[in-house]
């Protein structure tokens, strides 16, 4: 395995150190500011996801296996172990943050604290139902739908992992509800949008009201190729890897139409 780029050990563990920093209490006004001028960064905000993910699925280890795990943490470290510590990038990326941040703060990633908690939600073939996230929005899931909650107290955030959902989401200036695609994001405030990952790999994004941010093609340099705003109204769609799509209008209550068919 090649040596990690500095720049890329450095996103590795300024990420994890902020997967601690949230968990650890209050940020300040400064700090909540520092962190997300750090996640305005697409490397950074991948990085972070990426993460936030791998954490939950240690959450969703069987309770003996993450008691083998802790027990194996504390125990005495053997020179394999410090070796990859003082050297992370023999690791694979995110794992290397994640391994540091085990062995340091077990404790904090296994105590069940509505913080630092993930949430995973699914429907079956034929099923659709509603939500309510941990920052009050509300989401309509779609039939064979994968969602997950990857967010804090300071930052809003979910992984839409297959599927369509509908969001009608809580207003919060201070803190952008972002929802992490493959090689894209769509950022909002408050509004209510709808987003179907379809199984071609492409995404169809319908706003009914509001405004909804959505940036995609990331380039070489790890900043999105394109960046749209969308109104009530419109609707695109876009291959992640893609270039710049086209903005079209639409009646937007008809994309949602699901929704009022299952009386949700």
């Amino acid at each position: 395995m090649f040596p990690r780029a500095e720049s890329d050990q450095a996103t590795v563990h300024q990420a994890a150190e902020w997967n601690v920093r949230l968990d650890g209490g209050e940020l300040s006004a400064e700090e909540r500011q520092q962190f997300h001028a750090w996640l305005a960064v697409p490397r950074n905000a991948r990085e972070f996801d990426n993460q936030r993910a791998l954490l939950a699925s240690i959450q969703d280890l069987p309770l003996q296996l993450n008691a083998e795990i802790e027990r194996h943490t504390f125990a005495p470290q053997p020179s394999g172990v410090r070796r990859l510590l003082a050297h992370p990038w023999l690791l694979s990326g995110i794992a290397a943050a994640v391994f540091v941040t085990v062995l340091a703060e077990w404790p904090v990633l296994v105590r069940p604290t509505a913080e630092f908690l993930t949430h995973s939600y699914a429907t079956a073939t034929g099923e659709v139902r509603h939500i309510t996230l941990p920052d009050g929005s509300i989401v309509y899931l779609n039939t064979q739908t994968r969602l997950r909650w990857i967010g804090t107290q300071h930052d809003r955030r979910v992984r839409l992992e297959s599927g369509e959902a509908f969001f009608d989401v809580v207003p919060d200036p201070l803190r952008p509800f972002r929802i992490a695609l493959e090689r894209s994001e769509i950022r909002v405030l408050g509004t209510r949008f709808d987003v179907y990952r379809k199984s071609s790999g492409k995404v169809l994004v319908t706003v009914l009201g509001g405004a909804v941010a959505v940036a995609g093609g990331p380039r070489a340099d790890a900043r999105p190729g394109w960046q749209l705003q969308l109104q009530a109204n419109d609707q695109i769609e876009y291959t992640p890897t893609g270039m710049l799509p086209q903005v079209r209008a639409t009646v937007a209550r008809n994309a949602v139409e699901w929704t009022r068919a299952r009386g949700l």
